[in-house]
């Protein structure tokens, strides 16, 4: 099948990364695959077996290349390129599918007014369109359907190779240890200040027990997390690490990683840190994380907390209250029972398989 898949960047991003892996992966099962980069900026590699085409922002431009292809499916990634694809396909008269990775009631209400008319305007045109949508999680799903009205909804969760995974947690040698980890961007909705937080109300038993903590990724609330790291003279226990292109090897030298969004419409990072057999720290909020572990990894249930996009407060004193109970008397969990669990339940080759029996729908 010769697929179109639309994206607005190729960065280190979740988004941009499960749309290159699924691209990667239905090449390689010999599919025929165009990447359309909205920007002309591409961070991550793209191999040989996909045809990359960049700069291409407009609708006008879009369909043009669309025309040119003349894929039989498209798929787009992300609000922006849902959007401009829905409108660019129904021009160049191509089957278009949605993605949809944001869970919609809370991440969406977290950004500027116009972010949020832009997403209001592109849902409810995809229902008129009667466009088929492809979702991350149920919950993702059933927000969809109660907001907008979109009854053409699919799920299909993210997928990881955790042999890649392995092999990428090893291509670096990180030997500085880490207790605790937070990888991410650092944008309100991820909630590291709520870490930082509940990390300043327990500074004493973390310095007697001699604990380290990274903070890997970078983003507008970097000075701020830096601020009240400082601030809660918590400079001795954490690193500031950035952005990484590959953050494995850290959060294989990690004993937990800790997930404190507002909203995750799947979250990747639970994923990536489960298949590397780490335990993993994380908020109830909506949906990802919570129907992850709910649903196969239930031995570390105990390790989630309250919604922060509820009250923060809560969050902050509940996730303190894990970390201190974790520090003195640590779950014991056997690591390969997790790595086998995601191997298993998110193999690559199954869910592209599903991806492409809704594609001959």
């Amino acid at each position: 099948m010769r697929i179109a898949i639309v994206i607005p960047t190729l960065t280190i991003g979740g988004a941009e990364k499960v749309a290159l892996n699924t691209a990667m992966t239905l090449a390689n099962m010999g599919n025929e695959i165009h990447v359309i980069v909205m920007s002309r900026r591409v961070d991550l590699e793209v191999p040989d077996n996909i045809t990359l085409h960049t700069g291409l922002h407009s609708i006008k431009s879009i369909s043009h290349v669309i025309k040119k292809i003349r894929p039989e499916r498209c798929i787009s990634y992300m609000e922006r390129a849902n959007l401009t694809a829905a409108i660019a396909c129904r021009i160049a008269k191509v089957k278009h599918y949605a993605t949809v990775h944001t869970a919609p009631a809370v991440g969406f209400r977290m950004r500027s007014l116009q972010n949020r008319l832009a997403i209001a305007f592109t849902y409810r045109l995809l229902r008129v369109l009667d466009t088929k949508v492809i979702c991350v999680c149920k919950g993702v799903a059933a927000d969809l359907k109660r907001m907008y009205g979109i009854k053409n909804l699919y799920v299909v969760p993210n997928f990881i190779d955790v042999e890649e995974m392995m092999t990428l947690a090893h291509q670096e040698n990180h030997s500085q240890y880490y207790d605790f980890t937070y990888v991410g961007r650092l944008s309100r909705v991820k909630g590291c200040h709520i870490f930082i937080k509940s990390l300043a109300l327990i500074k004493q038993q973390l310095e007697a027990h001699n604990i380290k903590v990274a903070i890997v990724g970078d983003g507008p609330e970097r000075s701020f997390i830096e601020d009240i790291t400082n601030k809660s003279q918590l400079s001795g226990i954490v690193t500031m690490l950035g952005a990484k292109k590959n953050p494995y090897p850290i959060i294989n030298n990690s004993k937990y990683v800790v997930v404190p969004s507002y909203a995750e419409g799947f979250g990747m990072v639970v994923l990536e840190s489960l298949a590397l057999g780490k335990k993993v720290i994380y908020s109830h909020c909506d949906f990802g994380p919570r129907e992850i572990i709910n649903d196969n990894f239930r031995e570390l249930q105990h390790l989630g907390f309250s919604d922060p996009s509820v009250n923060e407060d809560t969050a902050i004193q509940q996730l303190r209250s894990i970390i201190e109970k974790e520090i003195v008397s640590e779950t014991i969990c056997e690591q390969h029972v997790l790595i086998e669990q995601v191997a298993s339940k998110y193999n690559k080759e199954i869910i592209c398989k599903r991806l492409l029996e809704i594609l001959d729908k």
